[in-house]
């Protein structure tokens, strides 16, 4: 089996400023040096350097935009399953994939697809509105990052043009504000370091008025904050894996219908994900890596060679070069299928890799609930404060795996890059834990996302709304179900409600038991369809309810 050294020491050795980026798809790195330090060609900036723009940094008081909505969720039901790679016994993967080990993991909301530009650009533009980031300008004076003003140190957040020519997401000093390259809004935000992917869902939090998950002094992530985050490596294969029906499968979909339990070349070909495949290239005579035998996208000549974030919806159009390998050939080879997983979640598989909170460590056959690696521990120390991101992405060559192997596309692949990097493979994904409410309409209806769980549906048509029912701890689809009134201002003695003209209403009290016996002290027919407030008699009974007769 091949070793997790190998592409760890690759990494590092990335990290070092040693491996060039994009030499096949085009130059990844400008001539770009910051004012600080000299560094070399592209290279983030290091810990401690100076960071701040001497240029003024915009501040503002005001709210957070308006025009920012939550991206569309996919609710990820609670389960139980097997991490790590079912196959090594193929000689499949790596050792960092095992030992298998049984994960619970609870119920949470994740991003169908992808965070995009045009939405990482609306959250840091409503940052930099309020001061919470400012722009690190590079020598040619162009925006060379943006960084969090809310740390102790100004740590990069998403890398700008002073980088390289070849971002999608760019900052204009003359009008203090952040843009998508044109025909680029809908494709996936990258250069987005660790950093930056937590501060994004911090400010999205502030934008829907939830609260934080992410602690920006520390980056520590609570993780039952009901706010938006990252999602953990577990939560990440949890979802990827869908709903575990076709367990076990090397890629987020269902293998080859014919050689599926067989090496994972069978099980992909690029008419299902965004990736570059191996089995096309050739070395010309030049020593030259070649892509003309490739299948290819409409920005498959692109020097960066995303796709938009859901393309692969049963929709897309991949050229056929007419060459089909002699190897590793599917029955399923070449068809153009919904790629959404049995979750309906995009791109789990190539496009661009995604950022998980834990730090790289070393799986035990321990059962875990939750876990997440908040703590270094990973056996080669040299990368133990590493953090895992998955699901590979367009290329592969930045992770020095020259041939280019789908390998990394698989839901076991794991991998780690230093939090403060990113090259133009590295975007996110958010999500966040069902709320109270949400965590309620589970137990009643399919998903907490369907319409008839909307907090102001009313599916069994009986005057009271879900928020209702939730408050009154009552069931949503019976309209038998009674409901207990949750506004009682005890010192009036009184309660208001919406009533709807016609119904009769009848206030009921019970002493506290577990088997409340009700009786009804006060009837009331509502005249019309408005608020109605009631002053309830005198009683002794400490619980109370509003009921339909």
């Amino acid at each position: 089996m091949k070793k997790a050294l190998r592409f760890l020491l690759a990494l590092m050795a990335v990290g070092a400023g040693t491996v060039a980026l994009g030499q096949v798809g085009g130059n990844l790195r400008a001539p770009v040096v910051d004012p600080a330090d000299a560094l070399p060609i592209g290279m983030p900036l290091p810990e401690g350097a100076p960071r701040i723009a001497a240029l003024p940094v915009r501040r503002a008081t005001t709210a957070v935009r308006a025009t920012i909505s939550s991206p569309e969720l996919v609710y990820v039901p609670a389960a139980t399953f097997t991490m790590g790679n079912p196959y090594s016994h193929l000689n499949e993967g790596f050792s960092s994939e095992l030992p298998l080990h049984s994960v619970t993991v609870s119920s949470f909301l994740m991003g169908r697809t992808e965070v995009p530009n045009a939405f990482a650009a609306e959250l840091l533009q409503s940052a930099y509105d309020r001061g919470l980031v400012g722009i690190n300008y590079g020598t040619n004076g162009l925006p060379y990052s943006v960084v969090s003003l809310e740390a102790t140190n100004a740590v990069p957040l998403v890398y700008l043009q002073g980088l390289t020519t070849n971002v999608h997401l760019t900052f204009s000093t003359a009008t203090s504000s952040f843009a998508v390259r044109e025909g680029k809004e809908n494709f996936p935000a990258f250069y987005v370091t660790w950093y930056g992917a937590l501060a994004m869902a911090n400010f999205l939090s502030d934008a829907l008025d939830l609260p934080r998950a992410v602690d920006p002094s520390d980056w520590s992530v609570a993780r039952d904050v009901p706010g938006f985050r990252i999602p953990t490596e577990a939560e990440w294969e949890r979802a990827a894996r869908g709903d575990l029906s076709d367990y076990p499968t090397h890629y987020p979909w269902p293998n080859d219908s014919v050689h599926g339990d067989e090496l994972y070349p069978y099980s992909i070909d690029p008419w299902k994900a965004n990736y570059t495949d191996y089995r096309y290239l050739y070395t010309d005579s030049n020593s030259v890596v070649r892509l003309d035998l490739h299948p290819r996208h409409p920005w498959f000549g692109e020097p960066v060679r995303t796709t938009p974030v859901g393309w692969y919806d049963g929709n897309q159009t991949v050229e056929d070069s007419g060459y089909t390998p002699t190897r590793y050939i599917g029955a399923d080879y070449a068809q153009t299928n919904d790629m959404a997983n049995s979750l309906g979640l995009y791109d789990m598989a190539g496009n661009v890799v995604e950022w998980c909170i834990d730090y790289i460590h070393d799986y035990t056959s321990d059962p875990v609930t939750n876990p997440c690696a908040t703590i270094p521990s990973y056996s080669v120390t040299d990368t133990s404060t590493y953090r895992v991101f998955r699901g590979g992405a367009w290329t592969h060559r930045m992770l020095e795996w020259d041939h280019y192997d789908a390998s990394i596309l698989r839901c076991a692949y794991r991998v780690a890059f230093p939090p403060r990097e990113a090259w133009a493979i590295h975007g996110f994904r958010l999500v966040r834990p069902l709320s109270p409410y949400e965590t309620w309409a589970t137990a009643h209806f399919d998903s907490p996302l369907v319409p008839e769980a909307a907090p102001d549906a009313d599916p069994d048509s009986d005057h009271f709304p879900n928020a209702s029912e939730f408050a009154a701890v009552t069931n949503p689809t019976n309209a038998a179900s009674r409901l207990a009134v949750t506004a009682l201002d005890i010192s009036a003695l009184s309660m208001t409600f919406a009533a709807v003209s016609g119904l009769v209403y009848s206030v009921e009290a019970a002493e506290p038991s577990a088997d409340p016996d009700w009786k009804s002290i006060l009837t009331v027919t509502a005249p019309a369809t408005a608020p109605m407030t009631l002053t309830i008699p005198a009683t002794n009974g400490a619980f109370l309810r509003l009921a339909l007769p």
